[in-house]
């Protein structure tokens, strides 16, 4: 039968006795009675998962997971280990990098995360029951690189939206709850002489619905040119300048909403 804290407690001298189960403490920015964060190993060492030396496996550790973070030895630096029973024996059995490693709150908090090797994947139990995994980011929901994000959570829409090819790409989504899609157009090196006649690029552009932002560039996309840019009617991608006459526009960049959506 487990021991409680309280039970352990007796009256010394005019002392009152402390009630362990009624004492709050604070674990990680959260409020916790003591016992339970006894219990759940947020105080009194239970956090620490990374060792310089394993501990002997034995029944005691069935289970649990560490970290081997030493210099020499049998085991691999950086790696992960579970505590196994195999033909009546413990041991300690190496964990694959795309094995999940389930650790608390306060476990990660505790982590130095410098030692966590590309493609670790982590999951982290807390209210959100966020997920943390590797760099490849091949889920969306709740991902994070445990590589990084003990600088930065990484912003997935970001990684998606700033997407710049010659293929077209979904960007965002438009006011009227459309796509809107992005796409470089190349050029072979247009020269735009007036600002009161537009210039045909020649290409059709046949499903585009609303031009959204628009962006020329010339000289091997080494400057941003100011061009006036259209769809016409026959859905051919024309060009005019502001003032002036610009020469060398290599490519135009289009961000727009489509009839076919």
């Amino acid at each position: 039968m487990a021991i409680r804290l309280a039970d352990t407690t007796k009256p010394m001298g005019d002392f009152p006795v402390a009630e362990g189960a009624d004492i709050d403490v604070e674990v990680n920015g959260k409020t916790k009675r003591l016992q339970k964060a006894i219990e759940d190993g947020d105080i009194g060492g239970g956090n620490q998962i990374q060792f310089d030396i394993l501990p002997i496996a034995s029944a005691e550790l069935l289970g649990k997971v560490y970290q081997f973070i030493g210099d020499t030895g049998t085991y691999s630096k950086g790696s992960f280990y579970e505590c196994i029973e195999k033909d009546g024996s413990y041991l300690w059995d190496k964990l694959s990098a795309d094995t999940p490693v389930t650790l608390t709150e306060a476990q990660w908090e505790a982590l130095d995360k410098s030692t966590l090797k590309d493609g670790q994947q982590i999951n982290i139990k807390d209210d959100s029951e966020a997920s943390i995994i590797n760099d490849d980011k091949t889920t969306v929901d709740n991902t994070w690189s445990a590589k990084k994000i003990s600088d930065s959570l990484v912003d997935l829409e970001n990684e998606v939206g700033n997407v710049y090819s010659t293929e077209e790409t979904v960007c965002g989504k438009w006011i009227d709850d459309k796509p809107i899609y992005r796409r470089i157009v190349p050029l072979n090196n247009v020269t735009v002489s007036r600002s009161d006649e537009w210039t045909s690029t020649g290409i059709t552009m046949a499903n585009v619905d609303k031009l959204i932002n628009t962006m020329a560039y010339r000289l091997d996309y080494s400057q941003t040119a100011y061009l006036n840019i259209e769809i016409n009617s026959a859905k051919v991608l024309r060009l005019r300048t502001i003032t002036g006459s610009l020469s060398s526009i290599c490519g135009v960049l289009l961000e727009y909403t489509k009839t076919t959506d």
